[in-house]
């Protein structure tokens, strides 16, 4: 199976038998980095970005996921059982954009499973517990710059519902305010980018953020709040780089920024 699909990711146009499906799906959290991340996840986001899979095959990693509920996987468990909440995030960020624009899959998804994607990607983010960034011998765990990437596609989904906005981006808060120690694997970026390419694209406003940013409160009261509140720092230094010559900030959201960056 391995080296079949191994020969298939160098092909331009491959295409997938069922049960090599049901494999990757069923390997998605497998300790060997190798088969994890240069196998498994590699089919899926070239097969998903090349139409490689039929759509039967696309409504069965939908309803599979979903089903099996693997992206909150043994959520009482560190590693390796985190490799197969971790990694399903990414499949997830994967198939909600597929859903969303892909000219093979897009509006695949049912109402209901679609509802169920925008929901898990806040609710990953607010249970996930394992903070690890990379460690050997599973190499990269990165969980919460992959739940940023799932959120990040379902902002950007055309059917991401408005009200569901502000509860998202708490989301993202929320992991910085029990952050356990410092990030070290770069997941602010990825978390600011699930604030920023919406931004960018329209598909989130500017007077959104100001409302989240107004509710979040970082103590200081200990040398561990201080810590959280550099973490967020740094993601809103990347939030704010990121847009500040694109976009016009209103006078609101840059008060907000520099509220946290004056000094930064």
């Amino acid at each position: 199976m391995i080296t079949e699909l191994e020969r298939k990711l160098t092909e331009d146009q491959p295409s997938y038998q069922d049960q090599e499906v049901a494999w990757l799906l069923a390997h998605i959290g497998n300790p060997d980095a190798v088969v994890r991340d240069d196998i498994v996840y590699a089919t899926f986001a070239t097969g998903l970005k090349k139409g490689s899979f039929t759509p039967d095959q696309f409504r069965f990693l939908v309803a599979q996921t979903l089903e099996k509920d693997l992206l909150f996987y043994r959520l009482d468990q560190g590693l390796p059982a985190s490799l197969t909440r971790t990694f399903t995030a990414l499949l997830c960020g994967l198939l909600i954009q597929a859903d969303g624009k892909s000219p093979f899959y897009q509006g695949l998804m049912t109402e209901s499973q679609r509802q169920s994607f925008f929901d898990a990607a806040s609710a990953y983010l607010e249970k996930e517990n394992d903070f690890t960034g990379y460690v050997e011998p599973y190499e990269w765990v990165h969980a919460f710059a992959h739940g940023g990437d799932f959120l990040r596609n379902c902002l950007l989904h055309p059917d991401f519902p408005e009200a569901n906005q502000l509860n998202a981006l708490k989301a993202i808060s929320g992991v910085f305010l029990r952050l356990p120690a410092y990030f070290v694997t770069g997941e602010e970026r990825r978390l600011a980018a699930a604030v920023y390419q919406p931004l960018l694209q329209g598909c989130l406003s500017q007077e959104t953020v100001v409302r989240w940013l107004d509710q979040v409160h970082f103590p200081i009261d200990t040398l561990k709040d201080r810590m959280r509140l550099a973490c967020f720092e740094n993601f809103l230094a990347a939030l704010y780089f990121h847009v500040v010559e694109q976009v016009k900030l209103t006078p609101e959201l840059k008060e907000c920024l520099m509220r946290y960056l004056r000094d930064y």
